[in-house]
């Protein structure tokens, strides 16, 4: 499709590329320090890792059903919290 448009209207082809790999223990010492300053003292490198490659794996069907759950339950809150406005 956008080859399409590229001779149409240049401006609206998206060539992103991607983003440039940075350097991650730059990145893990940066949410280290500001996980300090919002008070959680316990963290460290070996905790963020694992956090960023836990979003490497696929969703497991309880994961999805799960999020499903916590969606629903946060409609059913929102409309509670306007009736009560009401």
């Amino acid at each position: 499709m956008n080859g399409s448009w590229k001779n149409l209207w240049k401006e609206c082809v998206n060539d992103f590329a991607g983003f440039k790999v940075k350097d991650t223990s730059e990145v893990r010492k940066d949410i280290m320090r500001l996980s300090h300053l919002a008070g959680f003292k316990e963290v460290n490198e070996d905790d963020i890792q694992e956090l960023l490659d836990s979003h490497d794996e696929p969703l497991t069907n309880e994961d999805l059903m799960q999020l499903e759950q916590e969606r629903a339950h946060n409609e059913d809150d929102d409309a509670n919290k306007e009736e009560e406005t009401v």
